[in-house]
């Protein structure tokens, strides 16, 4: 007689992350163990850090009323 083997059903979530392609690289990333180093997840790459020179808040840097300036100023 032949024998089953029994397999444990996969949760949406494990299903959803299986078809994320981002998610999946990130995931064998932090599994990886022999040559490579650990993947450290330092934030935004292209996010400067707030004492950086070129940092500006994103209130001044989606500023739009410029027209407005110009007529006070004059």
């Amino acid at each position: 007689m032949a024998q089953f083997r029994a397999v444990q059903a996969e949760t949406r979530e494990d299903r959803a992350r299986k078809a994320d392609k981002e998610s999946l690289e990130k995931s064998r990333l932090v599994e990886r163990r022999e040559k490579f180093t650990r993947y450290e997840n330092q934030g935004p790459p292209t996010l400067p850090a707030p004492d950086a020179l070129g940092y500006m808040t994103d209130a001044n840097r989606f500023h739009s009323d410029t027209a407005g300036e110009e007529r006070e100023v004059t």
